[in-house]
Formats: C-alpha cells, sequence, structure tokens
C-alpha cells in the first residue's frame, strides 16, 4: 500500500510522524489527535488513513470498543457526589452557570468527575458536526480495513490517573472555568486553531500550564508510559498510534522518548 505523502505536511510541525529503527519490521506511525467531533479537527484524515493502510495494528490511548467500561471511566465512586464538595450557594452558583452559558444540568452529573464535566462544557462550545470524535472515526476506519486494534493504556490505568488528581483540585479548575466562560470559549476556539496548524509545540506548552501541580500525573508519566508502549507495539508489526496530541511535543514529550530509545522518528 501507498505511504503518506510525506509533501503534504511542514516538516517543522506535524501532527503525524513516521518511527522508524533498524530494529523494526517497518514504518510505523504516531498521530496527535484531539477527541471532538468539530469538522476542523479532521483535515489530515486523508494523510492520517494512508498511514493506517500502511500498518498492520492501529492504537488508540484506550481500547475503543469497549463501551460498557468506557461508560464507567468519568464517574465518581459510589459512596461519592458532586455536591459533596460545594456550599449550597456554590452548587447554586454553578448549577446557575452551567444552565445559562452551556445548557447543562448539574443534578444530571452529580457523579461525574469535575475534569470530564470540563471536557463536556468543551464540547458544547466547539460545533459537533461530525457523527463521532476523532479518535473514534480512526478507530472505525481501522476496524473496517481489518487492522489489528490494540490500546496504548488500559482503561484502569486512566482510571488510576484519575484518582491521582484530588476532587478538590478538579473543582477549582472547574470554577475557574466557568467564572470567565467567554475567556474559556476564546480559548478552546484557540486550541483548535493550533490543531489545525499542527502546531504541537504550542498545544504542549497550554497544556502543561493549564495542567499546573498535575502536570506529572497528566503529561509526564503517562507519556513514559505512552512511549514505552509505542516502542513495543512498533517492534512486533508495523502500528498506527494516535494519542493526544500534547504528549508529542516538549522534553518530556513522546516523541523525544521515542528517539531516547534509539528509534528515527521524523514528521510526515
Amino acid at each position: 500500500m501507498a505511504e503518506p505523502d510525506s509533501s503534504m505536511k511542514p516538516k517543522r510541525s506535524s501532527l503525524l510522524w513516521a518511527i522508524d529503527g533498524e530494529a523494526l519490521p517497518g514504518t510505523s506511525y504516531v498521530f496527535g489527535t484531539m477527541h471532538v467531533r468539530h469538522s476542523c479537527a479532521f483535515g489530515q484524515l486523508p494523510v492520517v488513513h494512508a498511514a493506517i493502510d500502511a500498518c498492520t495494528t492501529f492504537a488508540t490511548e484506550i481500547h475503543l470498543d469497549d463501551d460498557a467500561a468506557i461508560s464507567q471511566l468519568p464517574f465518581l465512586p459510589h459512596d461519592f457526589a458532586f455536591s459533596q464538595y460545594l456550599s449550597n450557594k456554590q452548587y447554586a452558583r454553578l448549577q446557575h452557570i452551567l444552565q445559562r452559558a452551556f445548557g447543562l444540568n448539574l443534578a444530571h452529573f452529580d457523579r461525574l468527575h469535575p475534569m470530564l464535566l470540563s471536557s463536556l462544557l468543551e464540547a458544547r462550545v466547539l460545533a459537533n458536526d461530525m457523527p463521532e470524535a476523532l479518535d473514534k472515526q480512526l478507530w472505525l476506519y481501522a476496524k473496517q480495513k481489518d487492522k489489528v486494534l490494540t490500546e496504548i493504556e488500559s482503561l484502569e490505568t486512566q482510571i488510576a490517573v484519575l484518582q491521582q488528581i484530588p476532587i478538590a483540585y478538579q473543582i477549582k479548575s472547574l470554577l475557574k472555568t466557568i467564572r470567565h466562560t467567554a475567556r474559556y470559549r476564546r480559548q478552546l476556539r484557540h486550541m483548535m486553531a493550533l490543531y489545525e496548524q499542527g502546531d504541537i509545540r504550542t498545544l504542549y506548552q497550554a497544556t502543561r500550564r493549564g495542567s499546573q501541580q498535575m502536570r506529572r500525573a497528566l503529561l509526564y508519566d503517562r507519556n513514559v508510559r505512552m512511549a514505552a508502549r509505542i516502542a513495543t507495539l512498533a517492534q512486533q508489526s508495523t502500528v498506527c498510534c494516535a494519542i493526544g496530541a500534547a504528549h508529542l511535543s516538549g522534553g518530556k514529550g513522546v516523541i523525544r522518548l521515542l528517539r531516547h530509545k534509539k528509534l528515527i522518528v521524523k514528521p510526515v
């Protein structure tokens, strides 16, 4: 099958990177994705589809066929509720803003992790004009092409990451978001524009700043696990891996970590 045309992207910034090495069975790829249904994020589909076509295996952060297990990921333990962490006044104010600015009823999300409620707000700000989120669309394409489907992280690992982040910290971040809804909308649209441009460095820097004291759990530690898993998969067969775009760049990013493993990683 034809490999992706490297002339389709500028060399200094790219969402798709080729992985080569003497011990590898062929060229593998890592693609920076976003979990959004906004059509602006889908501009690289032809080149990513070509990368999937050229590989035996396709991998996303978690196995996307396990819908039952994934549906449990966003929720707090059964003996906790979102409302327990807020005063009546705070809860009423949050409920009012979510309803007015985002059309959401907080009572429907009482056990949702606050960080994942923030992700739900993103979906309300950005257009949902595609039937599936980008990573899911790529998964379905690979499945249609009879590729071997696998995950880079286990669902249990992602749940463990969420459990490392104090609920108080998540709530503080959420309250900060809703206090400045206009700024939040501008920031999201800016991030979407950076993604369209393939500017993974600025995306990484913005995500690092936003993660604050949780950047080790959310970025650095996960990057180490992802790079190790991607390297292992690439040694076993050609693989196209789709991970969050913010994980690619930076001194502790997946691209550099793969290079530390003596792999040749170049933008496509």
